[in-house]
């Protein structure tokens, strides 16, 4: 465990793998995370208007720089696809052409080659796990965090324009890059790369992968954009919560140029083939910077790729873990994007931790009663002024009884009590009424 300073100085301990913990804890960014569309110096228009980014921005000053981070025309909402051609559709479906195409990708990424892989532990080997077909036209991608098996998930869309939902760490892209080379993406096929939000378990890898695919428009919501494009407050934040852990496990998070990042706007939707589209729901609660991505239309999946608006239910877990990390989590905002996800009556949900989950009603449901039990005991401890990690390890350890100790190491690692703790106990100095202090 490592003794890390969350939320204006508050300490708690945290696991040293525990990423929600890690990039959630950043204090350094949360009013950069939030705050609307002008946070942090970088003004995210919409349509036509430009972007201009603040004097802490990348490209500096006040200069006005149209189509950058993709609000300029043509570049939002129903995005064509890009240098990506029904041949690499063919090829990821018949998993052919494996060789030279991971060897270009590897190459673009600035690597040496898979075996070196960016903040892995040296005694994991990096061997990519043969990508899981879910359903016509779509592939689950394990990106093997920590070299753990079904542990974090990327998500690949085939078809004509073919599309990568989450790249995972930085340290994962290795492995990534050698799945998708098994499928036959070349360096100039991957038309698009989503990320559901700027946490490092999901977008850690996007910088690297962006180069490994020059063609590739990467999109994120609006108020992650200017971290993808100047990483650099984000990763010093993490490194001072993490020192060398961070550069020995997760790797960190390249910049990436911002006339190659576009920003998704709540129903924005991207054409990736005929009678399909991938439509951007803004989903707040988790992060203010999190959106989700519907799979529709009549050639669609129905699947929608939730991130961590839903929870975390690893399959060697089993049981289903709010995601309450701060220093963004907001209850009501959660509760209303799980609504909105209900609304849109998707076929299933594929978490980044982990999988496919089918019956998304029930599971939805199950997330919104786990997520209110978390928080009503949260605030009864708050209230009374007792430890809340305490009390929610105490109120929910029985969820585990069964689960392996490996298994139950695993889901500590992603989704500790300590860090959603800290996430709770934020949300609750934020929007409640101080707790009574006893003399």
């Amino acid at each position: 465990m490592v003794d890390a300073s969350v939320g204006g100085g508050e300490r708690c301990l945290v696991h040293p793998f525990a990423l929600e913990g890690l990039v959630g804890a950043l204090q350094g960014v949360g009013d950069g995370l939030g705050g609307g569309g002008d946070a942090g110096g970088v003004r995210l228009g919409s349509g036509a208007e430009a972007a201009h980014l603040g004097p802490d921005g990348a490209g500096g000053g006040e200069e006005a720089v149209e189509g950058r981070l993709g609000v300029g025309p043509g570049r939002r909402g129903r995005v064509a696809g890009q240098g990506a051609g029904p041949a690499a559709a063919e090829r990821a479906e018949g998993g052919q052409d494996v060789g030279r195409p991971q060897a270009r990708a590897v190459e673009a990424a600035g690597g040496a080659g898979v075996r070196q892989m960016v903040g892995h532990p040296p005694s994991v080997p990096p061997v990519a796990v043969s990508p899981n077909q879910l359903a016509p036209g779509v592939l689950e991608v394990d990106t093997l965090l920590g070299g753990w098996e079904r542990m974090t998930a990327g998500y690949l869309i085939t078809g004509p324009v073919p599309v990568l939902v989450e790249t995972g760490s930085q340290s994962s892209v290795p492995a990534l890059l050698a799945a998708l080379a098994e499928l036959g993406i070349g360096s100039d096929d991957l038309a698009h790369i989503i990320v559901t939000h700027i946490h490092l378990d999901h977008a850690g890898g996007v910088g690297d992968v962006a180069r490994a695919f020059p063609r590739a428009t990467v999109h994120v919501h609006s108020k992650g954009a200017r971290h993808l494009v100047d990483p650099s407050r984000l990763v010093a934040s993490a490194a001072q919560v993490y020192g060398d852990l961070l550069d020995s496990l997760y790797g960190r998070l390249d910049p990436t140029p911002a006339d190659r990042v576009n920003v998704l706007e709540d129903g924005d939707a991207i054409e990736v083939g005929p009678g399909r589209r991938l439509v951007c729901v803004d989903s707040p609660g988790h992060a203010k910077h999190h959106l989700a991505i519907h799979d529709e239309g009549d050639s669609g999946s129905g699947l929608l790729f939730t991130g961590d608006a839903v929870g975390v239910r690893l399959p060697d877990g089993g049981v289903l873990r709010p995601a309450t990390p701060p220093p963004d989590f907001d209850l009501d905002l959660a509760l209303g994007s799980l609504q909105r996800f209900r609304d849109r009556r998707p076929s299933a949900l594929c978490f980044a931790h982990y999988g496919l989950v089918p019956d998304p009603d029930a599971v939805l449901e199950e997330a919104e009663g786990t997520l209110r039990r978390w928080a009503e005991v949260a605030e009864a401890a708050w209230r009374q002024g007792d430890d809340v990690a305490a009390a929610l390890e105490h109120a929910f350890v029985g969820d585990l009884a069964g689960v392996p100790e490996e298994h139950r190491e695993k889901l500590a690692t992603l989704n500790g009590v300590h860090s959603n703790a800290a996430g709770l106990r934020r949300w609750l100095e934020q929007t409640k009424a101080p707790p009574h202090t006893h003399p």
